[in-house]
């Protein structure tokens, strides 16, 4: 049968569907896959997991391993321990690696039995032996750390290694790297860590990235090669490491390049790097700060003319504005506090539009056509519109004073949210935009000092 978990067509769940009602387990599983994903079929858990049964009662392994699973899982309403228990149980007997694992994990946890660590360590060794990948990490990290087992470094870089070989694994590669740098557990060997840190690195490993590029940046172990240390440094500075946003901010402060630092050294910061913190204190940054936080409150434009023109001087202006704030403070200074906020929201791909001077008209025209002219057809923006032209006030006020919250439950199922922010005006600015980008947005928000009026 030809796996057709990417993009099953009609015809392929139909076939499908007449194979599962034959009896078919494979079938029964695959379609059990499609119903839980919506993959070519409506979502529905309840349909998903119907088929998963089926499947596993004919002795289906990976649809037993999954109803192990979806019976402790509270988002398909059957949750119950002693039928999770007896699926990955039945797995389990067929010697299958992911299932011990997860029978494994259920005796350590109590799940659908008695808690019993000695059997579930036993049943992590039978998994990892036949390849689990998932137990061989978990053993190394007991072994590693005593949770329930004599510390024992040796069997702990024993069975990381073995999930480091896999390639299922860049946070083993990682910490065999690093064991292999240290000596724990093994002999310290600097040439073998980095090629592990490099495998790491290159599956994409954050703290893999900011180790390596430190050894790059520091040429204690390697050649010295700063080029290349910018670049694994950024990669893991990009995922979240704390450690590489401040060594990146060092470097571009020791180089003048204030923008950059502060970009860094304020997400260092806020990450609860403290050194950061201190950095950002600097007399040399701290002017910097000051001017930082001033360009964020200027040059306000109408963002609906930008959205529908797609202006490329403004383009350029919002270019500035991210390359040199300092000198996009001196081009706008004393305009309008939101302008910044607006335009980066817009360099920044949210959908928005701009309810300004009591322009409201073009308001409701550039929402429904950002929502693909979904809104107009919903009996409650009709009502909106209806009473934006009969008062005085503003789409916004109607939109927070006047409609039904079925109106933001719409514009919610449409994955987006309807913001209103206070730029001091008699009216609000409404942003529509991707639900996706909302904490971004909040982010922007609070550094720009700007009031959120409400939202949904």
């Amino acid at each position: 049968m030809k796996n057709l978990l990417k993009a099953p067509t009609k015809l392929q769940i139909k076939e499908l569907s007449e194979s599962a009602e034959l009896g078919d387990s494979r079938a029964q599983y695959q379609l059990g896959e499609f119903y839980s994903k919506g993959h070519g079929v409506k979502r529905c858990k309840k349909t998903a997991f119907e088929w998963m049964e089926k499947s596993a009662q004919q002795g289906h392994v990976k649809s037993q391993i999954q109803l192990g699973s979806l019976f402790v899982s509270a988002g398909y309403g059957v949750r119950d321990y002693d039928k999770a228990f007896f699926w990955a149980e039945k797995a389990a007997e067929k010697h299958d690696p992911e299932g011990l694992h997860q029978l494994a994990f259920k005796y350590e946890a109590g799940q659908g039995t008695q808690p019993n660590f000695s059997k579930a360590i036993s049943l992590y060794h039978q998994a990892a032996e036949l390849g689990s990948v998932q137990s061989q990490m978990t053993l190394g990290s007991y072994f590693k750390n005593g949770d329930g087992v004599k510390i024992n470094q040796d069997k702990s870089f024993f069975w990381y290694e073995k999930a480091a070989f896999s390639d299922q694994s860049s946070h083993a590669q990682f910490l065999v790297g690093l064991m292999c740098l240290e000596g724990v557990g093994t002999t310290t060997d600097k040439t073998r860590a980095i090629d592990w840190l490099r495998k790491s690195a290159k599956a994409g490993h954050r703290d893999a990235s900011y180790f390596l590029g430190f050894i790059y940046f520091k040429g204690d172990d390697v050649q010295q090669n700063i080029p290349i240390a910018m670049i694994l440094l950024k990669k893991a500075a990009y995922k979240g490491n704390a450690e590489a946003m401040e060594l990146l901010g060092r470097l571009y402060l020791d180089n003048d390049m204030l923008t950059e630092a502060y970009k860094n050294l304020s997400k260092s910061c806020s990450c609860g790097n403290q050194n950061s913190c201190e950095l950002l204190e600097n007399p040399a940054m701290s002017n910097y700060v000051e001017k930082h936080l001033s360009a964020m409150k200027i040059n306000y434009g109408n963002l609906a003319t930008f959205l529908t023109s797609n202006d490329s001087r403004s383009l350029k202006e919002i270019e500035l504005y991210f390359d040199d704030a300092n000198a996009y403070y001196k081009k706008y200074e004393g305009e309008s506090p939101t302008g910044v906020l607006i335009l980066a929201l817009a360099r920044r791909k949210f959908m928005a539009t701009l309810d300004h001077k009591c322009e409201a008209h073009l308001a409701i025209r550039t929402l429904d056509k950002l929502s693909g002219g979904a809104l107009k057809k919903h009996d409650d923006f009709k009502k909106i519109v209806a009473a934006y032209k009969s008062s005085k006030l503003t789409v916004g006020s109607c939109l927070d004073r006047n409609s039904d919250p079925s109106i933001f439950k719409f514009i919610s199922s449409l994955g987006l949210a309807l913001i209103g922010i206070d730029n001091d005006s008699d009216s609000y600015n409404l942003l529509l935009m991707e639900q996706s980008r909302l904490l971004e947005f909040h982010e922007l928000a609070c550094q720009a000092d700007i009031k959120i009026l409400f939202n949904n």
